[in-house]
């Protein structure tokens, strides 16, 4: 996907994302202001604790924005960042299949390949507003987590847990 011309959402400290689509594919870019983004030796379900980023989103365009609990048709997922880098789908607590995904050599710039058709199967709904969230989770050492900065829950934690604190965004 060509992100030259994207608008581009800010989150956290200068970092910022990117949603497009095309043939039942969402593409998220994520632009990372971090002087190590490639610190990650954590495995399975534990990359969180090291550089990761992290991004949420429901299948169901009418399901409440207000629930405090995941349904079947939300998911949640991460991409581990360090030396062998892969994506977790904790809805199904497992490594996601048919994700690709490239992370630039300076690990700056992530885009991942969503093939919607295996999440849902209705069409992507491109004309009605996605509910998402994203987060940045960073390391200085790949073992330990510092900090994590979100889109739209950036005072409140429990994203992974807790679709009430998504935002709202239109496929333009």
């Amino acid at each position: 996907n060509d992100w030259k011309n994207a608008k581009f959402e800010a989150f956290g400290d200068g970092n910022a994302f990117s949603l497009a689509h095309d043939n039942g594919t969402m593409y998220l870019a994520v632009k990372l202001k971090d002087a190590t983004p490639r610190m990650n030796v954590q495995t399975g379900s534990n990359l969180w604790k090291g550089d990761a980023i992290e991004f949420a989103f429901s299948t169901n365009e009418t399901a409440d924005p207000k629930r405090t609990s995941f349904l079947l048709s939300d998911y949640h997922f991460g991409l581990n960042l360090g030396a062998n880098p892969y994506i977790w789908n904790w809805s199904e607590d497992t490594q996601a299949k048919n994700m690709d995904f490239k992370i630039s050599q300076d690990g700056k710039f992530v885009e991942i390949a969503i093939p919607m058709k295996e999440y849902t199967k209705s069409e992507l709904f491109i004309s009605k507003p996605l509910s998402f969230e994203i987060a940045f989770d960073q390391s200085d050492n790949g073992e330990l987590r510092l900090s994590q900065e979100r889109w739209n829950s950036e005072g409140s934690e429990g994203f992974h847990t807790n679709p009430s604190l998504w935002g709202k965004l239109m496929f333009e």
